[in-house]
């Protein structure tokens, strides 16, 4: 069943910054050049239909790899790239009008580097003998 979207905005997602696409019918046409964002556009999209679905999420982040099959990350990296780059701030930001209502999206969180000393690693090891 075919979904309809009337709005998108994307404040932050992957390499996209303050797009707003009003207006949209249910056949649109996305043109561009190669790495301008096409199928971040797309991806955003399929963010709407399901915002709450944490399942939806991994599947976004892992389609691009899935195209790629011999160059795979991790689920880790993949959920990754889904924020933007250039940001200190880790931070998805999407609203739109899908299934004529007011949808939101807002992922947000930080990366950190936890060094373990070797014998934190392996306690858990430990424990389960």
């Amino acid at each position: 069943m075919a979904v309809h979207i009337k709005k998108l905005d994307i404040e932050s997602f992957r390499g996209i910054r303050g797009l707003s696409l009003e207006n949209l019918n249910l056949v649109n046409i996305i043109a561009g050049d190669n790495n301008s964002g096409k199928t971040s556009v797309l991806e955003a999209l399929m963010f709407l239909r399901a915002p709450k679905d944490f399942n939806n999420i991994l599947r976004i982040a892992r389609m691009r790899d899935m195209a790629l099959r011999f160059n795979s990350t991790s689920l880790y990296d993949d959920f990754i790239s889904l924020f933007p780059r250039s940001n200190t701030i880790m931070e998805i930001l999407i609203n739109g009008i899908c299934k004529g209502e007011e949808t939101n999206v807002c992922l947000s969180g930080e990366q950190k580097t936890v060094l373990l000393e070797p014998e934190e690693l392996f306690q858990n090891y430990n424990a389960a003998d």
